[in-house]
């Protein structure tokens, strides 16, 4: 019994050198069915390999780099210049294709800011304003309206323009009177979008519910009046500003 066992297991081991020995074997038709998918079809999988590599070869720089940004700091692209970061050689190329600014696509918007301020001392911020979202662009057109009309009338620091046309109390190198005065059109509208973004997304839907931009935490002991003039003033632009977001959906 022994004996048979060991010439059936000898006869089983020299058919399959035969079958491997046979020229359909070359290309890999008798794998054994245990090994891997990959090793099966080694033919198939090298020449992924060969393709990936040859992309990444012949791939320019430039496009290598861009490629790194999506997939390591996201899908969304930079909202104004070329590639930020390590990617020095997409960023610093001299025929670097940068990325173009969200003015281009906001076209309407920043035509319409342009229509309300052209003339006033507020020009100088459209483009920083147009790249913000519409609801704070209507806010920060609406606010400047009233608390400055556009800023015509705006706080001065030893002769110097503040350019704070929002009545925008902060700790930036403040004047004698407490308010912001910033360093340039697009650090005011930095500092004061961001705060205005913020109470934005904690439930600021119109210009009644951002009263506390004038009245602080109450509006006890202000004119109530004066409260009811500031609403309706905001009101006229910033729902002009806010209404088009919603005609351009229904186009």
């Amino acid at each position: 019994m022994k004996n048979r066992l060991k010439q059936l297991k000898r006869h089983k081991q020299l058919k399959l050198k035969r079958r491997f020995r046979s020229p359909e074997c070359q290309l890999n038709a008798c794998a054994p069915a245990t090994l891997p998918i990959f090793l099966q079809k080694k033919g198939l999988f090298s020449l992924l390999i060969v393709s990936i590599a040859c992309f990444f070869v012949f791939l320019p720089q430039n496009d290598i780099d861009e490629l790194h940004y999506y997939l390591y700091a996201g899908s969304k692209k930079p909202t104004r210049g070329c590639l930020p970061g390590p990617y020095s050689s997409f960023k610093n190329s001299e025929n670097a294709e940068c990325l173009p600014t969200p003015i281009a696509k906001n076209g309407p918007l920043r035509d319409m800011v342009v229509s309300i301020v052209k003339h006033t001392p507020m020009e100088k911020m459209v483009d920083a304003i147009a790249e913000r979202e519409t609801k704070v662009v209507a806010y920060l057109v609406g606010i400047a309206m009233k608390e400055s009309k556009f800023g015509i009338y705006s706080p001065k620091k030893d002769g110097a323009e503040c350019y704070n046309y929002w009545g925008y109390r902060g700790k930036e190198n403040t004047t004698a009177s407490g308010y912001s005065c910033f360093d340039s059109p697009e650090h005011a509208i930095k500092v004061v979008g961001d705060r205005i973004e913020s109470m934005v997304k904690r439930g600021a839907r119109n210009p009644a519910e951002m009263i506390s931009w004038k009245c602080g935490s109450t509006c006890a002991g202000h004119d109530p009046e004066s409260v009811r003039k500031w609403i309706a003033d905001v009101s006229i632009h910033y729902h002009q500003i806010s209404s088009s977001e919603q005609i351009a959906k229904n186009k």
